[in-house]
């Protein structure tokens, strides 16, 4: 699930919680207060509106764009940068390239792009203190243009477990 959604999401449970709010306390002084300035008004008009107005979930994505493209050159960056104490919450150049290491102790690990919190979440999350020396796949791939887009489609060779026993 992309952050995208998972706010969206987040805003259409925060607006539903309100719901009660509004019904049970129409005359509380506690909801007069609360309802007084912009708090409320914030969640129903700008949050409630990017929920269910498809042209504000288009405007929010193309505001993003700019940052997330960033982020992802930033992921690949060949630096050893972490996060610090943050390294768990936020992927980082650190974290990615296990992504990319063709080491059999990193294969298949850190797939998040944002947040590790869904590798942590699916047992993929992998950040040992040292760094990969491997990269890329261990099998040759084709040098033209088109052998590497097919490539990644071509039937596999297996290897028969009781053909290849002595």
């Amino acid at each position: 699930m992309s952050l995208i959604s998972s706010l969206l999401i987040g805003l259409a449970i925060l607006s539903i919680a309100l719901i009660p709010l509004e019904v049970m306390w129409p005359g509380e002084p506690r909801q007069r207060r609360f309802r007084r300035g912009w708090s409320l008004d914030v969640v129903y008009w700008f949050f409630t509106a990017l929920i269910t107005k498809p042209i504000a979930k288009f405007a929010v994505v193309i505001a993003l764009l700019p940052f997330f493209t960033a982020y992802a050159i930033f992921q690949h960056a060949n630096v050893r940068w972490d996060f610090g104490p943050l390294r768990r919450v936020f992927a980082s150049p650190t974290f990615h390239r296990w992504h990319h290491t063709s080491a059999e102790e990193g294969r298949d690990k850190n797939f998040a792009g944002l947040l590790p919190l869904w590798d942590i979440l699916f047992g993929t999350y992998y950040m040992p203190a040292q760094q990969p020396s491997q990269f890329g796949v261990a099998e040759p791939i084709p040098g033209d243009l088109i052998g590497q887009l097919v490539w990644p489609f071509r039937r596999r060779q297996t290897v028969d477990a009781k053909s290849s026993q002595f």
